[in-house]
């Protein structure tokens, strides 16, 4: 009503009086605490919320949602998993909502989906090698999140230039030491870890380990001039190699073949 007694319009709104949901998150799969949470890309990821009406008896939970700050609506069901998150830093909101159509206030949780390390090759130097040779190993790998990288190489029978069958490092290059006897095929494992825990695929390399042949000769120990003299080698391979060449030299002043006679 106006100062002259006139009054306006009746307009009128429906209120709704009743019971306002209370929505938590129970748990995320990996997640030990929901303000900050690390989970590997590609990872099956459980949710779980529940929704409660407490003040009233008249209505009940009906529906739910959850979503992503980068990957919109994931899903409208109380307990939902997924693998396809995006990667990036997830502010995921979970309520509730009851059949009077009153929504619950937000709760919410930090989620970070990390990018897992690619490890693309490796390489050997030299590609043969003869027992008690040292081998160089370098690996080639890559963060998508560009995080720093740890090379954990080990080996069940094989050394390290450290003198262990595991080394570590941030650099992508390892040396091992040979003996003579690591003869025949051999195994070293790596895996790439970033600084937030996420592991690549465990790599195999197998390193075939050379054996010289072992050589000793046999010749008589006195001869007459313009008579035969018979010289005998008397070879073989204990890793398992055929010997196909046989060379003698007898100009040679320090046992070193310099030059094949026959």
């Amino acid at each position: 009503m106006d100062n002259n007694g006139r009054w306006s319009k009746a307009i009128t709104r429906n209120i709704g009086v009743g019971d306002f949901p209370e929505a938590s998150i129970e748990s995320i799969t990996g997640c030990l605490s929901l303000s900050d949470c690390v989970v590997n890309e590609g990872a099956n990821i459980e949710f779980k919320g529940t929704a409660v009406s407490t003040a009233s008896e008249d209505t009940e939970v009906v529906g739910y949602q959850w979503h992503s700050s980068i990957d919109g609506l994931l899903s409208e069901d109380a307990t939902f998993s997924t693998i396809s998150l995006s990667r990036g830093s997830h502010l995921i909101t979970f309520r509730a909502i009851n059949d009077i159509g009153f929504w619950s206030s937000n709760t919410t949780a930090n989620v970070l989906i990390n990018g897992v390390p690619v490890l693309s090759s490796v390489s050997i130097e030299p590609a043969s090698v003869v027992a008690g040779e040292n081998v160089i190993l370098f690996a080639l790998a890559n963060d998508p999140d560009d995080n720093p990288l740890v090379y954990t190489w080990t080996s069940d029978s094989l050394f390290f230039a450290n003198g262990q069958n595991l080394y570590e490092s941030s650099e992508n290059g390892s040396s091992v030491v040979t003996s003579d006897s690591d003869i025949g095929e051999k195994e070293v494992y790596l895996i790439v870890t970033d600084s937030l825990g996420a592991s690549s695929q465990s790599v195999t390399i197998k390193i075939q380990i050379l054996s010289p042949p072992l050589v000793s000769a046999i010749c008589d120990e006195e001869a007459a001039l313009n008579e035969d003299v018979l010289f005998t080698a008397i070879a073989s391979d204990k890793g398992g190699g055929r010997i196909v060449l046989y060379e003698w030299d007898f100009n040679s002043s320090t046992g070193d073949i310099d030059s094949v006679d026959f």
